[in-house]
């Protein structure tokens, strides 16, 4: 008989400790906070606060306002890093020992220097795996941020106006008033000062023996009762396309937040929506989205860990960068602004790199001659379908319903990506095909053999007339250039336009046609 092997589960240690909520600001000056991005909703886009949390000014003083009143009871948890990294040296966990390593030697800052005492440097960092909203509401510092966050020990949090019940230094109570001149913690009222100093505690829960993917699943657990979105929750994954998806907003940072790129809004953005779009282009190189529904959970499936390996992520990846950048990012107008921002909805970018992805894993590129053709002709279409009257038919609630081409771009539903691919691909006047833009990779150089053959029919003379010895043929001193037209501008060698030249006159030629 067959015995099933049960899964082993490890018991997770860990310490607490109580603070003040003065004494956790110092706390946080000897233990560096570190936050690994897959284990937070925040991400690199600003919201309106100024931080890289999802809350709000409003919810930040909402926080203060509790724990100033002893009503937000929940514990702050973290990861040391250094105690992780310890016991994964001593359990053999050689990947969890490069993890916590990476984390626990982020260089640290000197804290400010206060007038009369010696600058402190961090003993060791620890990982934010929950509490990085109330962080950034009290203003603590971390080593990436290199100075005092926003927060309300740096004046940016206020706390609520009102009258409140505090304990002095000895733990008599008394009540002080809060009003808009006293309400920021520079300047409140010495009772309060005292009360934070001495009464307002901060609970930790500090665990000591975590993995990488402990660190991720703590992260979900912690937050399974809080309105995270698939979004964010998809973020805590620690395979390799997690970390590819996570890659390309920060990459891709600069043209998301130019004031004339709207495809996200800065709410989406602090949302990571831009990681959904990305984690759907990277679904996209396996996948048709006008046959196969583009769902959330098949964006979490594919990012499971032991789904995709390196190599297969490395490929899926591929792709993307190429269309960004020589694409969306090369295609300019005559002010040098970039075509494509002229699309409002990132989607109909979707419905074009949904056409390129199949030719790129063929090896199609896109020369830079045909790159604002290209871009006219699918615009021209585009246009012409948003001010048409036309409507289309698509099911919708089980019900047939008719809706324009403007409204069909704006969802990527199975039956609105079928109906405008089908659009865009079929115009009667000029139908888009990517094809009349494509141009086949082939070989970048000759081969050594054809290179023997080149020389000796040059008669062992360069074209700038330099003798080739023979010993000197198959070195790096000689090499295969082009003659009238460069590899960028043509995707393939042409052994009728390949010339030997000695080193230094092919590397001063660029990309230059040759001068023979």
């Amino acid at each position: 008989m067959k015995i099933k092997q049960l899964p082993y589960n490890r018991f997770l240690t860990y310490r607490t400790e109580e603070h003040s909520l003065e004494k956790y600001k110092d706390w946080c000056i000897l233990y560096a906070l570190v936050a690994d991005e897959a284990f937070q909703a925040n991400s690199v886009f600003k919201n309106k606060m100024g931080g890289t949390g999802r809350w709000s000014t409003k919810d930040s003083e909402m926080y203060i306002f509790s724990v100033i009143t002893g009503a937000a009871p929940t514990s702050f948890i973290f990861a040391d890093n250094k105690s992780c990294h310890d016991i994964a040296i001593k359990e053999e966990r050689a990947s969890d020992v490069e993890y916590f390593k990476k984390w626990n030697t982020v260089k640290p800052i000197r804290w400010h220097k206060v007038k009369g005492e010696k600058p402190i440097e961090p003993l060791r960092t620890m990982m934010v795996l929950d509490s990085w909203n109330r962080n950034e509401s009290l203003g603590i510092s971390t080593p990436k941020d290199r100075k005092a966050l926003l927060g309300f020990f740096n004046d940016e949090v206020k706390l609520t106006s009102g009258i409140y019940e505090v304990l002095d230094k000895d733990g008599n109570s008394a009540n002080v008033t809060i009003t808009q001149d006293n309400n920021i913690y520079s300047k409140l009222p010495k009772l309060m000062a005292e009360h934070i100093k001495y009464h307002v505690k901060i609970n930790l829960v500090i665990y000591e023996n975590l993995t990488e993917e402990d660190c991720s699943m703590l992260c979900r657990n912690v937050n399974l009762g809080v309105h995270w979105t698939p979004d964010l929750f998809r973020n805590t994954f620690t395979s390799p396309i997690a970390g590819s998806g996570r890659t390309f907003p920060v990459t891709y940072k600069k043209l998301l937040l130019e004031e004339g790129c709207k495809w996200f809004s800065p709410k989406q953005l602090s949302e990571r929506k831009a990681d959904a779009f990305f984690a759907e282009l990277l679904w996209m190189y396996n996948n048709d989205f006008t046959k196969e529904a583009l769902t959330p959970s098949k964006l979490d499936r594919m990012y499971a860990i032991g789904k995709f390996n390196e190599a297969e992520v490395k490929k899926m990846s591929a792709p993307i960068t190429y269309f960004f950048d020589k694409i969306i990012k090369s295609t300019l107008d005559e002010f040098g602004a970039i075509r494509y921002l002229q699309f409002r909805n990132a989607i109909s970018i979707m419905h074009l790199y949904h056409m390129f992805v199949p030719y790129y894993k063929n090896g199609y590129r896109i020369l830079e001659k045909d790159l604002i053709p290209m871009f006219n002709n699918y615009f021209d279409i585009h246009s012409e379908l948003v001010l048409s009257d036309n409507k289309y038919s698509k099911t919708k609630t089980g019900a047939e319903v008719l809706e324009p081409y403007s409204k069909l771009i704006t969802g990527k539903q199975k039956s609105n990506a079928k109906i405008c691919s089908e659009l865009l691909q079929s115009n009667n006047k000029k139908p888009f095909n990517i094809e009349n833009y494509l141009t086949k990779m082939g070989p970048r150089v000759i081969s050594d053999i054809q290179k023997e053959a080149l020389v000796h029919k040059q008669g062992n003379k360069t074209p700038e007339g330099k003798d080739i010895p023979a010993n000197k043929v198959h070195t790096s001193d000689f090499e295969k250039g082009h003659g009238q037209t460069s590899y960028k501008d043509s995707l393939t060698v042409d052994i009728e336009d390949t010339y030997i030249q000695a080193q230094v006159d092919n590397r001063k030629q660029g990309s230059n046609p040759i001068k023979i």
